[in-house]
Parts: structure tokens; C-alpha cells; sequence
């Protein structure tokens, strides 16, 4: 009877030793779960709300061999199509590794991009992609094809990844960006394309687990609205130390120009001359300059003013980038002048004038900043115009609208033709931007009368521009100078013993 108690005892403690070791195994291999998941949760979110998704960064960080869907209104004629596929090209090529395969038009008859999905135009698009058997990746090249698009044009055809204009641009910003503030605004410009990719394929982001009570949207709005404002907060305190530059260049009373154009028009390079400083690199690429710079530089009169070179223009902005766009050119708000670069070897360079001058006015410039504006028509040694029937000694007056035209446009206040890698005409641009700028800034040259010793000269060399100085007697000097009326009349008040020379 002992015995047989006995055995039920070892049997019993035998089977809760085993459901023990079971427990414990089961509790170990939750919590490493609970380890892993949580560690792939991070990197998800750390993807998620970083620029791009990790299947975005997949596709983009490799080499892809792109096909181009290229859509044309029946409006454009072959030479606005050939530029319009060539500024895709150009854009595909930005990044590293993307090489250009292949490219089709596609007819939009009624502008809208749902065409592409249409039963003979998908089955004609579809044809054309699989004819070239390496193709990796397809840019329609449209501001913006939905995901579900992109899925149905995967699920058609052969290729792996679809991506639209905005991706692209967002991504090539992505990359150019050098500054703080430009890296920012690219971030806050991605957010919203970023979620809604989440939203349409949300299985494979489902690492986010809400709280208790909280969906898996609410949870994606939620970290998306912390990173936004997060960003926006951050953007605001660089704002401020943006401000703090601008009102002190605006203060010391030095003329600022801004310097804007198409994007690859030749604006670094005329920076580049006009400064005379290596300091601005001009590169053949698109978005090559991504963050305004300011470069000083003289006038052949004496006059220090400052040069700001500004991002390129693009035809077709995706709408997600105007915001980044405006915020990043707030500078070209306090200029003096506007010097617009064109390149007037494009094929479609009235279209990409069309697009700067659409962009400037809506930025909300003021009206004496729209009305002051030096139009270089650059690269006129790549046209088909012989270089003699160019005037690059004296500017050309554009011609005006009529006086009841009541469109709003942009009439640019003198014209001038360059060829900065040939260097002509530069002579004659930098003396209309002198002109323009003495009378807008309301300069004027003016000569005094000044004892040669004390400290009148050393006054006139710090608040003025001091263009000549002669020897009258030998103790008074005649000195030229470009300065400001008020500047004018605090040296003679200042300097009594100074008198001004009537010209």
C-alpha cells in the first residue's frame, strides 16, 4: 500500500517537474520573441520615419537598369516631348547606378493619369516594358501615381519597383542636401508620401503595435504626427538663426542680389565669375545647388554687394516639394535684384521660363522685386544661331505688354545675352546689375571735397564705396565715392570741414 502510494507521489512530482521544464521553455522562447520583435520594431520604426522606407532605400541604393513612362498632352508638339523625356532622363541619372533602358510615350487625351490604367493602354505600356528584358525598376513620370497604380503596373508587368516624379525628386533631394535646414525640409516633405505608402500596404509594417485601445492607424498617425512636429520645432529654431544672418546683411546696408533659374541654366557658374571665387563649384546635374549660398562680391564701380545663388527650377513641381521650395529660397524675399538665368539652348526653354516666372509670382515677392529683374539669356554659343547675330556689348530692351493687357506677368527690366564658359557678354551684365542696383538701391556717386589728414577718408573707405582718390593741394584730396543720400549727409554733418564737389 506504501509502495503503491509512494509511486503515485513520484509520478505525480514527475509530470509538474515536466509541465515546469515545459513552462519555463515556452516563458524562454517568449521572451527572445519578445527581444526580436522588439528589436525589429525599432528598425521599422527608425525606417519608417526616417526619408524613405527600407523598401524604397532597397530599390534606391541599387542599381537599377529604368524604364521611362514618359506622358504628353495631344497639345505638346515632338519638341516639347523630346525635352520633356530628356528632363526625365536627366533626373534618372542624377542617382548613382540608375541607367536609362528604355522609354515610351503615353498620350493623355484628357490630362488625367488614370489613362495609363486603361485596358489597351496598360496592354501597350506592358509590351513595350517587357521588350526589354533587364528592366528593374519603371519611372512614370507624372507628379504623383498612386500606389495602387504602382501595384497594378507591377502586377502587369514583369518589373519589381514603380516610382513616380515626386519620389525621385524627393530622393535626388535627399542626396543633395548638405545643409541642416535643406535636410529638414526634405524630411517633411517625405512624411506624407511615406504614410501613405504605409496606409495602402500596411501588412508589411505591422512591427507597429498600438496601445491599449489603439488601432494600427491611429498608431501610424500618431508617430507620424510626433515626427512632424518634432521637425517643425526644429525648423523653427533654424528659422530664427536664418533671420538673425539675413536682417544682419540687411543692416549693414550692403545691396543683396539673388541669383535664380531652371535647374542646370548656368547659375553657379555665373556665380562663380561674378564672385571671382572658387568657392561656388558648378556641376552638369540636376539639383546641383540645393541650399542657398551667399557669396560676395564687387562691382567695377567699387560697390560691395552680396550674391545669393538659390536652388533650381523644375517644371511640373510635385506638390509635396513647394512648400520645401518656398522655405528654403526665403532669402530671395530680402534680395535687391533678381538676376533670372536662362538657358536658351533648351528646347523647351519658353517652358522652363513659363515655370520660374509661375513659381516667382507664387512665392508672394513684392511688387519692386518683380519689377526689377536682369534676364540672362545664357548658353547662346549651343544654339543654332550664329554668334554674330548676338548683341553682347549692349543689352536689349524686352518689349512691354499693353497697357490693357490685365494679365499679371513678369517683365524683366533689361535683357542681356552671355556665354559664361565663353565668357562674352559678362562685361555688359556686370555693368547693367551696377545700373540696376544704384537705382533701386538709391545709390548715386558723389564727390568730396576732404582734408587729407584726420579721419574723413577712414570713414568715407568704411561706410561708402570709395572709387577714386586725387590729390587736389597738399593738404586736401578729391574723393569719389558711391554711397547712399542719408550716408551723404551724415558725413557732412559729421565732418563739417568736408565739403561736396557739385558734378
Amino acid at each position: 500500500m506504501n509502495f503503491r502510494l509512494a509511486h503515485k507521489v513520484l509520478s505525480s512530482s514527475i509530470q509538474a517537474l515536466s509541465c515546469l521544464r515545459t513552462i519555463l521553455l515556452r516563458s524562454n522562447k517568449f521572451s527572445v520573441s519578445c527581444v526580436h520583435h522588439q528589436k525589429f520594431e525599432n528598425e521599422q520604426r527608425k525606417s519608417v520615419l526616417g526619408v524613405f522606407t527600407s523598401e524604397d532605400e532597397k530599390y534606391f541604393h541599387k542599381s537599377q537598369q529604368v524604364f521611362i513612362l514618359q506622358p504628353y498632352n495631344m497639345i505638346d508638339g515632338e519638341t516639347v516631348k523630346k525635352a520633356k523625356l530628356d528632363e526625365s532622363i536627366a533626373l534618372v541619372e542624377s542617382i548613382p547606378g540608375w541607367k536609362p533602358t528604355g522609354n515610351h510615350f503615353v498620350e493623355l487625351r484628357s490630362g488625367d493619369i488614370n489613362e495609363l490604367l486603361g485596358k489597351n493602354t496598360l496592354s501597350q505600356t506592358v509590351t513595350k516594358i517587357n521588350e526589354v528584358p533587364s528592366v528593374s525598376c519603371v519611372f512614370v513620370s507624372t507628379k504623383q501615381f498612386s500606389v495602387q497604380h504602382k501595384a497594378a503596373l507591377i502586377n502587369a508587368s514583369a518589373t519589381r519597383y514603380v516610382c513616380d516624379r515626386q519620389e525621385l525628386v524627393l530622393y535626388i533631394f535627399y542626396l543633395r542636401a548638405q545643409s541642416k535646414f535643406a535636410q529638414l525640409q526634405v524630411t517633411l516633405a517625405a512624411l506624407p508620401q511615406i504614410q501613405q505608402n504605409i496606409y495602402a500596404d500596411p501588412y508589411k509594417y505591422m512591427a507597429f503595435k498600438g496601445c491599449s485601445g489603439e488601432s494600427f492607424m491611429e498608431r501610424i498617425a500618431r508617430e507620424f504626427k510626433t515626427k512632424e512636429q518634432k521637425l517643425q520645432r526644429q525648423l523653427k529654431k533654424l528659422k530664427k538663426e536664418r533671420e538673425v544672418v539675413s536682417s544682419v546683411r540687411k543692416s549693414s546696408g550692403v545691396p543683396t542680389v539673388a541669383i535664380v533659374g531652371y535647374t542646370n541654366a548656368g547659375k553657379t557658374s555665373l556665380v562663380q565669375i561674378l564672385s571671382r571665387t572658387g568657392r561656388a563649384k558648378p556641376k552638369d546635374e540636376l539639383f546641383s545647388t540645393l541650399d542657398v549660398t551667399a557669396h560676395s562680391a564687387v562691382l567695377p564701380n567699387q560697390l560691395n554687394y552680396v550674391l545669393i545663388d538659390s536652388v533650381g527650377f523644375l517644371s511640373d513641381i510635385p506638390k509635396g516639394l513647394i512648400n520645401a521650395f518656398t522655405a528654403i529660397m526665403e532669402d530671395m524675399l530680402q534680395a535687391d535684384l533678381i538676376i533670372h538665368v536662362r538657358d536658351m539652348s533648351h528646347p523647351d526653354c519658353k517652358g522652363q521660363l513659363k515655370s520660374v516666372l509661375s513659381f516667382l509670382l507664387s512665392m508672394g515677392l513684392r511688387e519692386t522685386l518683380l519689377n526689377n529683374i536682369v534676364e540672362v539669356r545664357n548658353k547662346v554659343d549651343l544654339t543654332d544661331r550664329s554668334l554674330s547675330t548676338f548683341q553682347f556689348d549692349k543689352p536689349t530692351e524686352p518689349k512691354r505688354p499693353k497697357a490693357e493687357s490685365s494679365t499679371k506677368c513678369i517683365i524683366p527690366v533689361v535683357i542681356c545675352y552671355t556665354s559664361i564658359t565663353r565668357n562674352l557678354g559678362i562685361d555688359t551684365l556686370l555693368s547693367q546689375v551696377e545700373k540696376q542696383l544704384m537705382r533701386v538701391t538709391n545709390r548715386r556717386e558723389v564727390k568730396f571735397d576732404i582734408p587729407s589728414h584726420g579721419l574723413h577718408l577712414k570713414w568715407l573707405a568704411s561706410e561708402c564705396s570709395v572709387q577714386n582718390i586725387q590729390a587736389v593741394t597738399d593738404h586736401r584730396l578729391c574723393v569719389t565715392v558711391v554711397a547712399v543720400d542719408w550716408k551723404i549727409k551724415k558725413f557732412l554733418s559729421v565732418f563739417p570741414d568736408s565739403k561736396q564737389i557739385e558734378t
